[in-house]
C-alpha cells in the first residue's frame, strides 16, 4: 500500500477537512501510524539537532509543530476505537506498544537531549538559574 492509497495519508478534502471515514478500513491504519511516526521521530530529531542558540521558535515552537500527522492519525483512530470500535481497530490497539504512549499523551521519543531542549532554552534565558 502507497502513501496515495492509504486516506489517512493524504489531504482531506471534504469540509472543514473532515476525515473521509467511509474511505478508511482497518488496513490502513498500521501503515499510516507507521509514515506518521517516522515522520514526528524526524522532526524531533531535527529539533536536537539544530546548532542554533536555544531559541522559543526553534525549541518550544518546532515542538508544538512537531507530529501534526500523528496527530491526525491518532485523533482518528482513537475516536472510532472509542465510539465504534470492532475487533479488528481493537487488535491494532493492542499490539501497537507505541499507541499507549499516544492514548497516555507521552511523548513518542525518549531522546534525553530532546527533553534537555527546554531547559537549555530557560537556562539561556535566565543565566541565574544555572546550576553548577
Amino acid at each position: 500500500m502507497t502513501a496515495t492509497d492509504n486516506p489517512l495519508l493524504t489531504p482531506w478534502t471534504a469540509p472543514f477537512e473532515m476525515p473521509p471515514f467511509a474511505e478508511i478500513r482497518p488496513e490502513h491504519y498500521r501503515p499510516a501510524f507507521d509514515a506518521a511516526l517516522t515522520e514526528h521521530n524526524a522532526e524531533i530529531a531535527a529539533i536536537v539537532a539544530d546548532p542554533a542558540p536555544p531559541g522559543f521558535d526553534n525549541v518550544i515552537g518546532a515542538m508544538e509543530r512537531a507530529g501534526q500527522l500523528l496527530n491526525r492519525v491518532g485523533s482518528v483512530f482513537f475516536n472510532l476505537v472509542a465510539t465504534d470500535s470492532d475487533d479488528a481497530l481493537q487488535e491494532i490497539e493492542r499490539v501497537g506498544p507505541c499507541l499507549s504512549c499516544l492514548r497516555l499523551r507521552k511523548p513518542a521519543c525518549r531522546d534525553q537531549r530532546k527533553r534537555q531542549q527546554p531547559h537549555r532554552l530557560y537556562s539561556a534565558e535566565r543565566p541565574e538559574t544555572v546550576r553548577t
